[in-house]
This record gives structure tokens, sequence and C-alpha cells, in this order.
């Protein structure tokens, strides 16, 4: 290997079943068509050296201290310590801000990941890389489902559940998206753990709310396979409601729900994510301005998951 070896893998936006995914129920999750390149060439003298609009970093192979910009990538290269041992260099750049929930953490790892396993060898084989992120991204943020992972890897719009991380594409339509960020974002531990004190002494409601996500999630894959439009925001719609009754909207995030139902090119409109801050997902291209304190990005399904550029 004599030139940088490039590999991408898209973001990806929760489109129905938070929470919920972490109790064994299945999720949707839609991989979007902006990307996260992972830019590697090796060394010969040991040393690691990560760039990225995040910073700088530099360290021998065998000691890696951590870092708060690159900790995804510090942890795959731990979970492979036997791929380059003589050091690289690694550049990585993004098509979206990495303050958002579009997926930045899961796809930069599965493009480390799949960067190491081509420059040593091994195909690129998707199924092979979302086991392995799922533990990258455990390990780091000490919970989390992987789904988001699932769509970095398959790409389409991603039917996934635990335990066994099974996972498989519904759709790979280039469908547009519409996204309103209210502002601000609490990290996904942060409201997992809310959640859990929140329904702490209604632990039995707590589970039949999540069966009822799973539920909704379910009816929204058949809704997605039959290409029935109708019963797909409607499920859409649903999911909101049960994120609102979970308690993890806010005023902001009501708000992005509102402008979006509102304009004529949007079929269902919901929280995007753990909620309490984040993103709201309109399905489809909304017509017409939106609020302008709600930065609003237009995206579209991804068909393709991680590959070599």
């Amino acid at each position: 290997m004599t030139r940088p070896l490039q590999i991408s893998a898209p973001g990806s936006l929760m489109v129905l079943g938070e929470h919920a995914v972490l109790h064994g129920f299945p999720c949707l999750v839609a991989a979007i068509n902006h990307r996260v390149r992972v830019s590697l060439l090796p060394r010969n003298d040991g040393l690691v050296n990560l760039t990225s609009a995040l910073g700088d970093y530099e360290a021998d192979r065998d000691d890696l201290p951590d870092h708060p910009s690159f900790r995804f990538v510090l942890a795959a290269l731990r979970q492979r310590p036997r791929a380059l041992p003589g050091g690289l260099d690694a550049v990585i750049t993004a098509d979206m801000p990495p303050t958002i929930g579009f997926g930045t953490s899961a796809a930069v790892t599965v493009a480390m990941l799949g960067a190491l396993h081509v420059a040593c060898g091994d195909p690129l084989d998707p199924a092979a890389l979302l086991p392995e992120a799922r533990t990258v991204i455990q390990h780091v943020q000490g919970r989390g489902s992987g789904a988001d992972a699932a769509a970095s890897c398959l790409g389409g719009v991603v039917r996934y559940a635990l335990p066994e991380t099974a996972a498989s594409r519904l759709s790979d339509a280039a469908t547009p998206i519409t996204a309103l960020y209210c502002g601000y974002k609490k990290p996904t531990p942060d409201v997992i753990a809310w959640v859990d004190d929140r329904w702490r002494d209604r632990r039995d409601a707590l589970h039949a709310l999540y069966a009822r996500i799973g539920a909704n999630v379910d009816r929204a894959a058949t809704a997605l396979n039959r290409h029935d439009a109708a019963a797909w925001h409607l499920a859409l719609d649903e999911g909101q409601s049960l994120m609102e009754e979970l308690g993890v909207n806010t005023p902001e995030l009501a708000a992005c729900v509102a402008a979006l139902r509102r304009s004529p090119g949007i079929g269902g409109a919901k929280i995007s994510g753990s909620g309490l801050g984040d993103c709201v997902i309109g399905w489809g291209r909304a017509t017409g301005s939106t609020p302008p304190e709600f930065p609003r990005y237009d995206v579209t399904v991804a068909q393709e998951g991680v590959r070599c550029d």
C-alpha cells in the first residue's frame, strides 16, 4: 500500500424505536447522504498521526492516550491491535458538523474499522464490521444500541434489533428527509439516565411503553415494505406521540415538529434520536421557509453504506 486508502461511511438519523431498542425491541434508522471519510496511510516508525477539523493527535502506536476529539477512532485502533503495527497517518473529513445528531461517531467508527480491515488485506464486509463497531461504541459511551452503526454499514433504511445485532435493509430509495436542529443537544447517555430516573417507580409501565414503541416500528416497517405512504406517515406521527409520552420532548423540539407538519411536502415528523434536544425529522422535503431559529438540513436516504472511495 503506497498511496492513501480512503474508506467512507454515511451518517444516519434515527427514525423510530429510540430508547426501546436498548431493551430488545426493534428500531428503524436511516443512512443519509452525508458521509465521513477516513484516508489512511501506513507508517514504519510506530507513530499514529490523526488529523480532522477537531484538531490533531500524535502518539506511539503502542501507547494511545485518550483524546476527547478522537475517542472512537482510538477505540477502533485498540479494537484491532495487530492492524498496521508500524503506525499510520489518518485524515478524517466529514460532510456534516459533529455537534448535530447525524451519527458522525458511528460513521467514523465504521470508516476507521473498514480502513483497518482493507489495509490488512481483509475484505470490506459490512456484516463483519457491525459487531466490531457496536463494541467500540459501547466501550466509549458505556451504553448504546449500535443502530446508527448498522445504518453506516448497510446504507438505506435499516431495521435493527438487539441482542443479536440483527439488521436488515428495508429500502434504499433516495428519499428526501428534512431535519431541523433545535439549537442544543443533550448527550445520549445522559438522556438514557434521565429516562431511567424519571420512570424509576414505574418500570412495568415503561416496559409497556417500550412494547408499544416496538409495535409501532413493526407497523412502520410493514408500511415501508408495502409502499403504503399513508400508513408510514401515520407511524412516524405516532412515534412522536410515544416520544412525548416517554417525556423527552421539549418546547423547542415541539416547535420544530409543528413547523414541519405545517409543510405540504412533509409526511410525518418526529424527534430523531434520544430527545431532550438535537434534531426533528420530517419525511420529505419541506416546501417554503422553516423557522430561521432552527438550522435546517436537507438530506436524502443514502443508497450505499460503507465503501472504498
